[in-house]
């Protein structure tokens, strides 16, 4: 019956959410333009059979709901034209081609054609083909379009033109020339006796039903491209601009089955059913065990074998997997609806995007299943991608860096908007450290002890993502989660308690609209609303800044807020491990006026007067045969409580304790006593109260350990032993050896900035960006100069307004090479100030080197004049280092006085901080 309700629940809250495509049929007769009755004569010859011809398109367009037909109008004297009806779902294209005379470029040449078209938007384009030049994967002549004009209205004539004088071709084609060159880097094109030869129309504007009409084309000014040595006729030639993707289109004919994954948007659908994927990479662990923990979706790193597509149809859950290496071979894979995406890669920038455009084109022909959905992780070139895959991961490694974690909403919805919110975003939640920060770690303390992350970080980001508007959740995992060690019991345990969590967020994840933050008056509240039809979603979040190292921290409070997006019936629910708890609220002419007392800093409401939301809800608290919310709790607790015990004691030990920390710790033991002890006598309700504010305090020992640790360093980025807790004794000693070693003089040259010649001798390098509206500046500027007569100023700047986060950097500079001993600690010094932040980014003047990479780089938003920067690096073995410096935003920062130093790693001894917690944790 849950099951059911469940089902139905799902459907309910989708309806007036997503698009439904409805073929309506062809009622409405045209009236001809009376401009068109003229003497002027099209030059191609006039035939009954059909001119205009479907190309290709991006959208869902099955042949059999495309339909094509030639209208005659009853004057002999009124020219014919052809009308176009079809119904298409997301997307961007839907092209139909007319073949002209082969013309070369001159200023005199023109086309026209009268359009009339059901919506505005429609766009006519002249194809070029440079017969001399070839396409590097396909071997094909090179084509590019150039735009004309586009209808303003719906349900009139109007006469779209490409050329003239006011549109020279000739001038387009070289401001395409530059573009294509662009896309083909080291490629020669040869634009020698280029010709038109024929005239493309877009006939897609939105999602729905589209009729439109279109004339023969009118010519003028051809001078024919006859004498050209090979002039190919194009009819199966697919396009190349950047603009324009070609698309199989199913056929009446095509007898391949359909995917089972299926996409209206940004929503995904499941089997007809809307579905929120709960990914977590595979190594190794069985799929039940995987799918014991709440996932319903698994990550191969290699092509799915026939052994795991039979595993996974046993444990129902689904795989993401990259195709076969030959996309012709019998794979099982390849017709297994087991596999509902394929990925095609991770990390990807714009170098790769040619590449998995090609890649995509070729599986989407390729493939045995119709439709199944092609996904990329993205680093950038975001609104690129978005024009090329179905669904894309994108993410932050957030925790013990520089980026704030309460801000990775902000950053999630960014890259949503550079896409134009066109397709679905999964986003990466980190259940570890990256692997760049631990192998730093280990650089500096050899073997790295136990570094698990507090399942209040992992909740938060998780928050987080869905704030930001994530369609699927990718929880990053490099180790097997059913190994027995105590870390990655206990990783475990909490991926289950938050993935039990999600599972009752999934109606609005999954379909809803993320409306925004709601106006608090409070900057440490925030409170996202996510709606559907039936009901509304708050996520309340405490926040302090100190999320990316710890959470947990803030106050137990009562908190108020107004909700503007509830209805005046509504009820509000306090969304509690232990079931819904009635709120206290009122209405009032701004909305719902909400109250929680005891907040924890991380909360959820849900505001509906619908029986069915409730008694949804309510059955996921009552499943049988699994560990209950409360439960994971209080076993979480116990653990940390173990970890937390044992890390004082060391601290005290070595010197490093904090009196507040104690205070917080044995306060939590109390609490955790009290708590043990209403859930013997079955009291869950009060027994929660007393977990969180256990959790609570166990947070703030966390944080004043910390803060007394982080002393005179400049910050928690400065040194990687200062990522986690669990590092602090370490830190302390090889602070304290460091504080008396002698570091050796600058090894890096011209970073006083005082000398170009020095700079460029010294290989510096300046990567600007290639985007023709952004303007960078490099210089050596007296008003940079926090010593000497100069310092390095770096401008960035546009004309353009644009949504979303700016795609790609707009300018880096990359110090010259350091050679490094192996067994060196380093450390790297500097002066940077930034008046204003950056526009267009979150993340400000990104700053790292080639030992911690991206994950490990400080982040300076603005500063309060000039301000330092420093931080400590590990080389265990010979290398190169360099610096990095990367505007991600439009803006200026000045730079002075880098320096890079160094020192024998110091020895510290091989015991690690919590070796003797595996015993103690419960």
């Amino acid at each position: 019956m849950v099951g059911k309700n469940r089902r139905n629940w799902k459907s309910l809250i989708l309806r007036g959410q997503l698009h439904c495509v409805v073929l309506l049929s062809m009622s409405m007769l045209f009236s001809f333009p009376s401009h068109l009755l003229g003497k002027t004569q099209s030059l191609q010859p006039r035939s009954p059979r059909l001119e205009w011809r479907l190309d290709s398109s991006d959208c869902d367009l099955p042949r059999n709901r495309f339909k094509h037909n030639r209208e005659s109008s009853p004057d002999p004297n009124q020219p014919a034209w052809e009308q176009f009806e079809f119904s298409a779902g997301y997307g961007t294209e839907v092209l139909v081609s007319h073949e002209v005379e082969t013309a070369r470029l001159i200023r005199e040449w023109q086309a026209q054609v009268s359009v009339k078209a059901s919506q505005p938007g429609i766009q006519v384009y002249a194809r070029v083909v440079l017969p001399n030049s070839n396409h590097p994967d396909t071997g094909e002549q090179l084509t590019v379009l150039l735009a004309g004009t586009q209808t303003t209205t719906g349900n009139n004539w109007q006469t779209l033109t490409v050329g003239g004088a006011n549109s020279d071709v000739r001038k387009l084609f070289e401001q395409q020339l530059w573009v294509l060159r662009r896309k083909h880097l080291g490629l020669t094109i040869d634009e020698r006796d280029a010709y038109i030869d024929r005239l493309i129309v877009n006939i897609y504007t939105l999602p729905g039903t589209h009729r439109v009409s279109l004339t023969e084309p009118i010519v003028k000014g051809v001078v024919g491209a006859n004498e050209l040595a090979n002039p190919v006729a194009m009819t199966t030639q697919p396009f190349m601009d950047l603009a324009v993707k070609q698309v199989s289109l199913q056929s009446d004919d095509d007898d391949r089955s359909t995917a089972s994954l299926r996409r209206d948007g940004t929503v995904l659908e499941l089997r007809g059913e809307p579905f929120f994927p709960r990914i977590v990479q595979y190594n190794g662990e069985t799929f039940e065990y995987l799918k014991s923990l709440g996932f319903n979706t698994i990550q191969l790193a290699t092509t799915a074998t026939d052994v795991q597509l039979n595993e996974a149809e046993q444990s129902d859950v689904w795989l993401l997997s990259p195709p076969p290496p030959s996309l012709n071979a019998n794979s099982m894979a390849m017709r297994s609806n087991r596999v509902v995406a394929w990925s095609l890669g991770e990390s990807l920038t714009e170098q790769e995007l040619l590449s998995v455009e090609n890649r995509t084109r070729e599986l989407r022909q390729a493939d045995q299943l119709a439709g199944r959905p092609v996904f990329v992780g993205a680093q950038s070139n975001w609104a690129a991608f978005s024009q090329v895959v179905d669904a894309m991961i994108v993410g932050q490694l957030p925790y013990g860096t520089g980026f704030p974690l309460n801000q990775y909403s902000d950053w999630i919805a960014g890259c949503a908007a550079s896409t134009g919110n066109s397709i679905p975003l999964w986003v990466d939640v980190q259940t570890e450290f990256s692997a760049n920060t631990i192998r730093q770690i280990g650089g500096l303390v050899g073997q790295v002890p136990p570094l698990p992350i507090e399942p209040q970080q992992i909740q938060c980001a998780m928050f987080e993502a869905l704030a930001g508007g994530a369609r699927g959740i990718r929880f990053l995992s490099r180790s097997r989660l059913d190994a027995s060690d105590p870390q990655s019991r206990l990783k475990a345990a909490t991926l289950q308690w938050l993935n039990k969590k999600l599972n009752q967020f999934e109606p609005w994840a999954v379909a809803g609209t993320v409306m925004g933050q709601l106006p608090t008056g409070n900057r440490s509240l925030q409170v996202t609303a996510l709606k559907t039809n039936r009901a509304t979603l708050l996520l309340v979040q405490q926040t302090t800044g100190w999320e990316q190292w710890v959470s947990g921290d803030a106050p137990l409070q009562t908190v108020r807020f107004t909700d503007q997006f509830s209805a005046v019936s509504d009820r509000a629910y306090l969304m509690a491990d232990y079931g819904l708890v009635p709120l206290s609220n009122s209405h009032s002419p701004g909305g719902m006026e909400i109250q929680i007392d005891a907040c924890p800093q991380m909360a959820a409401v849900v505001l509906t007067q619908d029986p069915l939301v409730i008694n949804h809800l309510s059955g996921l608290y009552d499943r049988p045969g699994s560990d209950t919310l409360v439960n994971l709790r209080d076993q979480l607790t116990h653990q940390w409580m173990a970890i937390m015990q044992l890390i004082e004691n060391q601290a005290s030990r070595y010197g490093g304790g904090a009196p507040p920390a104690t205070n917080a710790l044995n306060e939590a033991v109390r609490l955790v006593r009290q708590a043990e002890s209403f859930i013997a006598a079955g009291s869950q309700i009060t027994a929660t109260t007393y977990l969180d504010a256990a959790d609570q305090q166990l947070a703030v020992s966390r944080r004043e350990l910390l803060a007394a640790a982080q002393g005179g360093f400049r910050g928690n980025v400065s040194a990687p032993l200062l990522t986690h807790v669990s590092l602090l004794p370490l830190h302390w000693q090889m602070a304290q050896q460091a504080s008396q070693a002698e570091w050796q003089a600058n090894a890096l040259a011209g970073a006083e900035f005082e000398n170009l010649e020095q700079l460029v001798t010294n290989k510096w390098e300046n990567v600007r960006t290639t985007d023709p509206d952004v303007e960078t500046l490099v210089e050596l500027s007296p008003q940079a100069a926090v010593a000497g007569k100069f310092g390095l100023k770096i401008t960035s700047a546009t004309s353009q307004i644009n949504s979303g986060l700016t795609q790609i950097a707009p300018l880096k500079i990359i110090s010259g090479p350091v050679a490094i001993p192996a067994s060196k600690m380093i450390r790297i010094h500097g002066w940077v100030k930034m008046d204003k932040p950056l526009s267009g980014t979150n993340e400000g003047l990104l700053l790292f080197d080639s030992l911690g990479g991206r994950e490990m780089g400080q982040r300076i938003r603005s500063t309060n004049g000039w301000e330092e920067v420093v931080f400590y690096r590990a080389a265990t073995e010979a290398t190169e280092l360099r610096l990095n410096f990367v505007l991600t935003g439009m803006g200026q920062v000045m730079l002075d006085e880098f320096t890079i130093r160094s020192i024998d790693l110091p020895s510290l001894p091989p015991r690690t901080a919590t070796s003797e917690s595996s015993g103690r944790s419960r």
